[in-house]
């Protein structure tokens, strides 16, 4: 499903405000990816080096579903190159994840159909890794877990659900970006120039150095390319 959106309209209300962003070494956390976000990280290094400066020791996981899904777009025309780059470049540090025992299949088709808001999903995989992390974090705040969870994803739907459960943080590519731009690790312009290269490349919408300096936009909302 495609996310991608317009620049404009500043004022607009969040209907998927991630909920408190620390990112701090005294405070560890663990990030989530998705395959849509690895796919984004490998269209240059340097956004990929943006990413990886954002969560700076924090651990990253990688569960069995998107290290399946990233072998699958390694072998797909339109996704070869980016998901050969993305397999190549995952740092060897990130703890793979066999999620079987840890997830019922009903919550995760209990989210999946959440994240597909009403629409009639086009295969059953759609959405199936983005739910799958989402109930991991579910079962961490059952099992009483403090640990505040990041989850990085370029489909905004599946952010809009994982932003419903406590101590879990969902984020684009562009949000991170932001982020780091309102917390004055990176400027406006650098941004600006990092997102460019994901337009040209045709994973996100155009933004501007303007859209980096004000209130989180529209723009910086339904962003991304699953």
């Amino acid at each position: 499903m495609s996310t991608s959106g317009s620049s404009a309209g500043i004022a607009e209300a969040q209907a998927a405000k991630p909920g408190p962003y620390t990112p701090t070494a005294q405070v560890p956390r663990v990030w989530f990816m998705d395959t849509s976000s690895l796919l984004t990280m490998a269209v240059h290094p340097d956004i990929e080096a943006a990413i990886l400066a954002e969560m700076i020791d924090d651990r990253v996981v990688v569960i069995d579903i998107v290290a399946d899904e990233l072998a699958g777009c390694a072998k797909q025309s339109t996704t070869q190159l980016l998901a050969t780059n993305a397999l190549a470049r995952m740092p060897a540090a990130w703890t793979p994840l066999e999620t079987t025992k840890f997830v019922q299949l009903a919550d995760v088709k209990r989210i999946q159909t959440d994240v597909a808001d009403g629409r009639v999903l086009s295969d059953d995989h759609q959405h199936w890794a983005e739910s799958v992390i989402i109930a991991l974090c579910e079962r961490s705040v059952k099992n009483q877990s403090s640990q505040q969870k990041m989850f990085l994803s370029e489909d905004y739907d599946a952010r809009r659900v994982a932003n419903t459960v406590a101590m879990l943080t969902a984020l684009s590519i562009h949000r991170a970006l932001y982020e780091r731009v309102k917390g004055g690790r990176m400027t406006a312009a650098d941004a600006a120039h990092l997102c460019a290269i994901v337009y040209q490349a045709q994973r996100g919408p155009e933004i501007t150095a303007d859209d980096f300096t004000k209130p989180i936009s529209k723009g910086l909302k339904r962003v991304g390319m699953p």
